[in-house]
């Protein structure tokens, strides 16, 4: 059957939508796990974190600051050295 340009809208649509939904999970699936890379990161090497650290690791959603943030681990030689 023949489809009407109302349904082909509508088909266009949702399979937009779920190209958009479908970057959205990937985005923030690598979110996700640059923040627990980046706490562990921390824990291995300070210990148990303040739940003040690990609320603002949990609210960064820019993922080029993550990856700085991880990359800092290393560096800095004291907890109160590391910066996010």
């Amino acid at each position: 059957m023949a489809q009407t340009a109302v349904e082909a809208w509508i088909e266009e649509g949702m399979a937009k939508g779920e190209a958009k939904g479908l970057e959205k999970g990937r985005v923030e699936g690598q979110l996700s796990t640059a923040r627990t890379i980046l706490r562990t990161l921390l824990e291995d090497r300070f210990s148990a974190l303040p739940l003040e650290l690990v609320q603002r690791i949990n609210t960064v959603t820019d993922l080029e600051r993550l990856q700085a943030a991880i990359r800092q681990v290393s560096r800095v030689a004291r907890l109160e050295d590391f910066q996010l």
